[in-house]
């Protein structure tokens, strides 16, 4: 504002900050509201993500009870990625939320319909991330310690000196993974058709 403007003019403001009063400038007032848009958009996620593995909310106030919502948060993030749905969502170009709006679509039907297949490719990205860090572990694991499963037998046989069975196991080890990926491709596919 410049100290020149009609201060008898009642749409001119003559204090510092912004249209709510609140902070200390309009980009500060701009940024909050901002952040404020996006938190909700990280809630609907999270809540829809909770509302698709409890479909009972009696069940799912018990689970976080029993378990606390911190490690609740924790252990589905293990299995899903939530911060990738979250980013995938907020990725969403706001051009296709404007079209879906232009068709009078209420708001569930503008993410069924809009929001959540543009953003399955970001969630899948996640989701093919997380799988391929969970089989190394758990391969890795069972090679170390010797727990069980492929990791397991592919170390025995190294250990053993048998080179086609330790061939073998590392070949069922990729077969067991291409199948993993190739299951995720195939949900990709079926959830947002080309």
């Amino acid at each position: 504002m410049s100290a020149f403007n009609n201060p008898f003019d009642p749409n001119t403001k003559l204090t510092q900050g912004c249209s709510c009063g609140h902070h200390a400038s309009q980009a500060e007032h701009d940024h909050a509201r901002e952040m404020e848009a996006r938190d909700l958009e990280d809630r609907a996620v999270e809540g829809a993500i909770m509302r698709a593995i409890f479909p009972h909310d009696e069940t799912r106030r018990h689970f976080l009870r029993s378990v606390g919502a911190g490690t609740a948060l924790a252990a589905i993030s293990t299995f899903f990625p939530i911060g990738a749905a979250k980013e995938a969502f907020a990725a969403v170009p706001k051009v296709l939320l404007d079209v879906g709006r232009s068709f009078n679509l209420p708001e569930r039907g503008l993410v069924r319909r809009v929001a959540f297949p543009a953003a399955v490719p970001g969630i899948f990205t996640g989701l093919r991330l997380g799988l391929i860090y969970a089989l190394v572990n758990i391969i890795g694991m069972e090679f170390l310690i010797d727990f069980g499963g492929l990791g397991r037998i592919a170390s025995e046989m190294y250990f053993r000196f048998e080179i086609p069975g330790m061939y073998v196991a590392i070949i069922l080890i990729v077969l067991v993974s291409w199948t993993f990926l190739a299951v995720l491709s195939r949900l990709e596919t079926w959830l947002r058709p080309r």
